[in-house]
């Protein structure tokens, strides 16, 4: 009886106990050892982290992302089921992680994956430069850009892309190109901001902007018709010649009435009751620099002294310009007196002593207009010296302006004589 007890207790025993040679089946997503295959910045800017690891859908995966010496749960997207997506990083900047996971399931888990770190160095953003020359233009100046200061870390000039924006309109005026210089002609008058855009091989970008300034065209050249060619300026809103004039013909297509007569004898010269021109102080060499002098007949005459679309002064062309320079109108107004305002005389005189005797310190040729002291000849056919003065013929009866050495403003001679000799300046139409 004793006997059979205690084999029935051990029946029991045994029957009670795991069966030591066939243990509970273990989970096949918990068999795996977990492991990080790869890690990298993708060009999202998203760590993308590839596992080496099989699973089914039910199972989850726990990553951990170290930084700041600690280990957190980072949180993450799948791009597959075995790459995962960490939070977006900024591609500039340079950072240091380390990754482990591990699965879990049915709350059971793995062990930690071997832990895998990942460097990135920031990469650079190009620096966009550029110069402009000139700064500042008219619509006929043609502008250049050039882009060779601009720079990036990991590429050479020749790799960046750059392109314009003319008017910063946020329309790119230019595909990109690797050529670093280009110009533009503006149209239109004003401060124009032109923006410059350079790209690198990873596709980063920067941007900059100058800018320069159209400014109303107020020199420009006219020709006569022997092709002498004179520059011109604009004051106020008049135009004129630069230079005096030293056509020796009129504008009449008549060659056989379109010639001026040359007088060289001070008596013909003096009773000439027709047009004709002379050479400052009677020396033809003078002409390049100071042109012709020409009597009131030569300036009066219908066939036109002036270059098509351009003609002689009148007075009150010439109070025009003087009140522009500051002159009041009651002193403009003045006749036969040197003390006509205060120094509009100074404003149009050439500047140093090329051609104006010294000192000739309060001369500014403010304006381009630069007159030059070419002489004159009087009634009798005698000349007045080169360097005495500047002497200009209105196209108003007997009148004309004096410009004098020493003297700052402007004289305004009547009853001039037809037959004395002076420069002509003349005025667009």
């Amino acid at each position: 009886m004793r006997t059979f007890k205690q084999f029935v207790f051990l029946l029991l025993f045994i029957s009670c106990n795991p069966d030591w040679n066939n243990p509970l089946e273990v989970d096949e997503d918990l068999k795996q050892i977990p492991s990080i295959e790869t890690i990298l910045l993708n060009q999202d800017s998203f760590i993308e982290i590839s596992l080496n690891y099989s699973y089914s859908d039910d199972a989850d995966i726990v990553l951990e992302r170290k930084s700041n010496n600690a280990f957190k749960k980072a949180v993450f997207q799948f791009k597959s089921q075995s790459v995962l997506l960490d939070t977006s990083f900024d591609q500039h900047a340079d950072f240091h992680f380390t990754y482990r996971y591990y699965v879990e399931k049915d709350g059971f888990k793995t062990d930690f994956s071997d832990e895998k770190e990942f460097d990135y160095i920031g990469k650079s953003i190009p620096k966009a430069v550029f110069t402009v020359s000139p700064l500042n233009g008219t619509i006929d100046t043609i502008i250049h850009f050039d882009a060779s200061g601009s720079h990036d870390k990991e590429d050479p000039l020749l790799s960046l892309q750059i392109r314009w924006d003319w008017k910063n309109d946020g329309t790119w005026d230019t595909g990109f190109t690797t050529l670093k210089t280009a110009s533009h002609q503006f149209s239109t008058l004003g401060i124009k901001t032109i923006k410059l855009e350079v790209k690198d091989t990873d596709g980063f970008t920067s941007t900059t902007t100058k800018q320069v300034l159209m400014k109303e065209k107020t020199t420009g050249t006219v020709t006569d018709y022997e092709g002498n060619v004179y520059k011109t300026v604009k004051i106020g809103d008049q135009w004129w010649m630069a230079e005096n004039l030293r056509s020796t013909r009129y504008n009449s297509n008549d060659p056989e009435h379109h010639t001026i007569g040359y007088i060289k004898d001070s008596n013909t010269w003096s009773t000439l009751a027709s047009g004709a021109y002379c050479y400052p102080h009677g020396e033809p060499g003078n002409v390049e620099t100071y042109g012709l002098l020409y009597n009131w007949h030569a300036v009066n005459d219908v066939r036109g002294l002036a270059p098509e679309g351009w003609h002689i002064p009148t007075d009150e062309e010439w109070k025009e310009l003087e009140i522009y320079l500051g002159m009041t109108t009651t002193e403009a107004d003045k006749t036969d007196t040197y003390h006509r305002g205060t120094d509009e005389g100074d404003k149009l005189k050439e500047a140093g002593t090329i051609h104006w005797p010294p000192p000739n310190a309060g001369a500014t040729d403010e304006f381009g207009f630069t007159a030059i002291p070419g002489g004159g000849r009087f009634k009798d056919g005698h000349f007045t010296g080169i360097g005495t003065g500047a002497f200009f013929w209105t196209a108003t009866s007997s009148s004309n302006r004096q410009i004098d050495n020493g003297e700052p403003t402007i004289y305004n001679g009547t009853g001039s004589s037809p037959t004395w000799g002076m420069s002509v300046r003349c005025v667009k139409d």
